[in-house]
């Protein structure tokens, strides 16, 4: 009974993460749920014995972990892909600045050239 406990208490905490805008539901949410099913699900004998004839694997308890192991490499690939998305926003904001740098630069220089001082007289 009290392996049920421990996968409510775990169920419980994502919930509180996701109403906590801690986490979001996006494309890592699914597996944790997935994870969340499996846990209580396993504390099943009977599922642990079907999941184990299902894959094929003589001993039960494996399937369960090879499908653990399969769920958290899942989890591992949607938080790289959003890693990476979020590299690339980073990286065109830079590239933005950059270019609003740049552009404010060239509009001084304009400025200062028509009114016929150099951009190391000071401010305008």
């Amino acid at each position: 009974m009290s392996h049920h406990l421990i996968v409510l208490t775990l169920a419980l905490l994502l919930a509180v993460l996701v109403r906590a805008r801690l986490m979001q539901i996006d494309l890592s949410f699914p597996w944790f749920v997935a994870l969340a099913v499996l846990a209580f699900a396993s504390t099943n004998p009977a599922f642990v014995n079907w999941l184990g004839g299902a894959f094929g694997i003589l001993y039960p308890p494996l399937a369960v972990v090879f499908l653990v192991f399969f769920l958290l490499l899942g989890i591992i690939v949607s938080m790289a892909i959003m890693l990476s998305l979020l590299r690339e926003r980073v990286l065109a904001m830079v590239k933005q600045d950059a270019l609003l740098a740049l552009s404010d630069q060239e509009r001084r220089l304009a400025l200062a050239n028509t009114q016929g001082r150099s951009l190391a007289d000071g401010p305008y």
